[in-house]
């Protein structure tokens, strides 16, 4: 089955993300920054060649391999004319909105078929296989995300701001 169609959104992002590792790493190859972070070539390869955007967590591994900040490569973590906030989710966030995912997705596929004995989930009417509620797993976290960094913000003491 063919993977939804980027928004223009999504493929801006890779393409800067194309650009700043370009730039990054003028002076090693892509096997020399798999060996620093551990992620595979080809993994690596899709970023530079505007196939997959990274996940945060490579984001991450390359920053750290890298010495740069994670908004030098990836524009998601830029915030305030390029300062990085600290109101930024920490691990706990993270830890926390997996709980409240998985919770999710739980109630989502025990309110299923009942009655069904191959383990496939229905939502009116629908059967949901595992790339729908990957869809859905996906969708429910940039929003649980997005709302988590909201609060932060909201209720983040004017003074502290940057």
């Amino acid at each position: 089955m063919p993977r939804n169609e980027l928004n223009t959104f999504e493929k801006e992002t890779r393409h800067t993300i194309a650009q700043n590792l370009k730039r990054l790493t003028k002076n090693i190859t892509q096997s020399e920054l798999s060996l620093m972070t551990n992620i595979p070539k080809s993994t690596l390869s899709g970023y530079f060649a505007e196939r997959s955007t990274p996940h945060p967590g490579n984001v991450q591994k390359i920053a750290d391999a890298l010495n740069v900040k994670k908004s030098d490569i990836d524009p998601r973590f830029l915030r305030d004319n390029g300062k990085e906030n600290y109101w930024e989710l920490t691990e706990k966030d993270n830890k926390d909105i997996g709980k409240a995912l998985d919770k999710l997705i739980a109630d989502i596929t025990n309110a299923g078929d009942s009655n069904s004995s191959d383990g496939a989930f229905s939502l009116y009417g629908n059967k949901l296989d595992k790339e729908d509620l990957d869809k859905i797993r996906y969708a429910l976290e940039m929003n649980l995300r997005m709302a988590k960094e909201e609060a932060k913000k909201k209720y983040t003491p004017k003074k502290n701001r940057i």
